[in-house]
């Protein structure tokens, strides 16, 4: 997904240039020459800061993962570090007017679909609200206010960043920040009633072992729940027949068959919108139980 300034993804490819070209040539040839160094970063034990000599690995490391078609999963965890570093918190300053130029004129249109069935449940039928990624935390505000009409009483805002969750937690006291990773702080902590709601470009940074777990889990023990969804997704996935996830984009990262992953942990899908624009491809579902 396209990113603004200050952010850098190890796991970017980067254009087609002459110097990522060389970037890639000489990743090689450290690979070769480095195999420990290699092997600490595939298993994830490689330090940071990254020397220029192991980001040209890791290009060399992602040129062959996509090349030849096979995972990248076990280099994830390079994302998760950008991620929950404390620096990124300008990187979410930066970009926060995606709240009104992304989620307002385009995303907001899957609250309208979750408040229609929220206004066909019984009241408390559904009460909390988690959204992982939640990131400057202004889409949760919005939501809190907006949906506490509807009974949702609890919004839990969850970031990576202890940093970012700390200053939303100033700003926006009527709801919960969490600093935690999702795969592991919502089994643990989420319940009957949840709505887990990601927007803009989360889920594609999730593995698609790690996300299947993850659905599975709340479907079978969060009853009733839903999950919302607004993902970016390679313009050439073609959902109707693929069910693989696929790794795209600049920062390789997943397109997964959202819908298809649902409803294979048992949840309902209850809305499903597909909309483009921005040269970007997105995909909006609401499942449940």
């Amino acid at each position: 997904m396209t990113k603004g300034p200050n952010l850098r993804a190890l796991l970017a490819v980067g254009g087609g240039g002459l110097r990522q070209r060389v970037k890639i040539a000489l990743g090689y040839v450290f690979a070769t020459l480095l195999p420990g160094r290699v092997r600490q970063i595939r298993e994830g034990k490689a330090q940071e800061p990254f020397t220029r000599v192991d980001r040209a690995i890791i290009a060399a490391m992602v040129h062959r993962a996509t090349r030849r078609g096979e995972s990248l999963d076990h280099l994830a965890y390079l994302h998760r570090n950008m991620w929950q570093s404390d620096t990124i918190i300008g990187y979410h300053a930066a970009v926060e007017d995606r709240f009104t130029t992304w989620f307002l004129p385009h995303h907001a249109v899957v609250i309208d679909a979750l408040e229609r069935d929220l206004a066909a449940l019984a009241p408390g039928c559904l009460h909390t609200l988690c959204e992982i990624g939640t990131g400057s935390g202004v889409t949760l505000d919005y939501l809190q206010r907006r949906l506490a009409v509807h009974g949702i009483s609890t919004c839990i805002g969850l970031d990576l960043s202890a940093a970012q969750v700390q200053a939303d937690a100033a700003r926006f006291p009527a709801c919960r920040f969490v600093a935690g990773d999702a795969t592991a702080w919502i089994p643990a902590n989420a319940r009957p009633g949840w709505i887990i709601f990601c927007c803009g470009g989360v889920l594609e940074y999730f593995p698609r072992m790690a996300l299947e777990r993850l659905i599975a889990d709340t479907a079978t023990r969060c009853a009733p729940l839903r999950w919302v969804m607004v993902e970016p997704l390679d313009p050439a996935h073609d959902l109707s027949s693929d069910t693989t996830s696929r790794l795209y984009g600049s920062e390789t990262t997943w397109s997964h068959p959202y819908p298809y992953l649902l409803r294979n942990a048992g949840l309902t899908v209850l809305y499903e919108h597909e909309l483009r624009f921005g040269g970007m491809r997105w995909q909006l579902v609401i499942a449940g139980t």
